[in-house]
């Protein structure tokens, strides 16, 4: 399907998932969590609206999608770390299974970017940079060499951030790449 076109089938599936992001963004942000009620319709919304609309065909898409966006989120995972939780995987299966596999392939090559320079400005903002890098050091070391428990925002001064901002802009710029011959 193209996504670029402006044919009911892509206008409706980019309302849905401008719709699922909107409030997902939302929720992660005031609440720190996206939520099941959200992702699962999405992901639900997806096989059928491309079933709806291409038939066999649509549902192979959304299952390639589904496929690629998990796998693709667990490699997000070496980028986010423990930071890109359960909520954001589902997101971007939910991502996957309304757009397809190409879709979700820009957009998690987007998102580990985006997330990169997203959480780098305000840590360079607020002073904080180094003492970071040295903390995320030291976590390393505590979890891999020593075998001890870490938790991602332990020692942080920046606490957790809220990574569907990321996928967002990742969302946002696999759209201006797939639109640009």
């Amino acid at each position: 399907m193209n996504l670029t076109s402006n044919d009911l089938a892509a206008t409706t599936i980019k309302v849905v998932l401008a719709a699922g992001l909107t409030y997902s963004v939302y929720t992660d942000v005031r609440w720190g969590k996206i939520f099941n009620k959200v992702t699962f319709p999405l992901i639900l919304t997806g096989f059928f609206l491309n079933t709806l609309f291409r038939g066999v065909a649509g549902s192979l898409t959304s299952v390639e999608g589904f496929g690629a966006a998990i796998g693709l989120a667990l490699l997000l995972t070496l980028v986010a770390g423990p930071g890109l939780g359960g909520g954001d995987i589902k997101l971007i299966a939910a991502i996957g299974t309304l757009c397809g596999p190409e879709f979700v392939l820009w957009t998690c090559l987007f998102t580990a970017l985006a997330g990169s320079i997203i959480f780098l400005i305000p840590l360079i903002r607020r002073r904080i940079l180094i003492y970071t890098v040295r903390n995320f050091a030291g976590n390393v070391c505590r979890k891999y060499l020593l075998h001890l428990p870490v938790d991602v925002a332990e020692g942080s001064r920046s606490g957790k951030q809220p990574f569907s901002v990321a996928i967002l802009a990742g969302v946002i710029l696999a759209f201006v790449k797939l639109a640009t011959p």
